[in-house]
């Protein structure tokens, strides 16, 4: 059955993006990621899946309130509880997906703390994800071109939406 069909090819993906963390592939972790999990997302309910990650994204939004509020007294100054708050991200980030290389963890599994409770907890955790990776490739140039344009783009984009919000009044 078609069904039958799709779990074979997850599994293989899978396999492959284990093969991909630890064969030397030089597709990166977030490229073997994205492979393992096409097969196994067209399987799952699309509602099952927005469900499951919105709900991880309200825990991972509540963590991160939580670890703010923690730090406040210690680090009165914002930039450097948002800093905590991203490396501790981008830390988890790396943990979940040395994990999922290590240990039997879907790719279900992975998305919906990666994209759901990470995404909700920061978002700098991803991009940190694609730098490394770029790193792993050995591509210096390209992860060093793209943490400066990000950087550079998102510090842009904040002072346009402040510009925007001070022209509509």
């Amino acid at each position: 059955t078609d069904q039958a069909r799709r779990r074979r090819s997850t599994r293989r993906r899978i396999g492959m993006a284990r093969q991909g963390v630890h064969g030397g592939s030089r597709r990166g972790v977030s490229g073997a990621l994205l492979s393992a999990t096409l097969g196994l997302l067209a399987t799952v309910p699309l509602v099952a899946r927005v469900n499951g990650h919105a709900l991880a994204g309200g825990f991972g939004a509540a963590a991160r309130l939580a670890v703010d509020t923690t730090l406040t007294r210690r680090l009165p100054e914002g930039w450097l509880r948002l800093m905590v708050i991203n490396v501790s991200g981008s830390a988890l980030l790396g943990l979940l997906i040395g994990l999922g290389a290590h240990r039997p963890l879907t790719p279900d599994v992975q998305l919906v703390l990666g994209t759901g409770f990470l995404g909700g907890y920061t978002t700098f955790s991803a991009f940190s994800l694609e730098v490394a990776t770029m790193i792993e490739r050995h591509a210096l140039g390209a992860a060093i071109g793209y943490t400066l344009a990000s950087v550079v783009a998102s510090v842009g984009a904040v002072f346009c939406g402040l510009w925007m919000a001070r022209a509509l009044g």
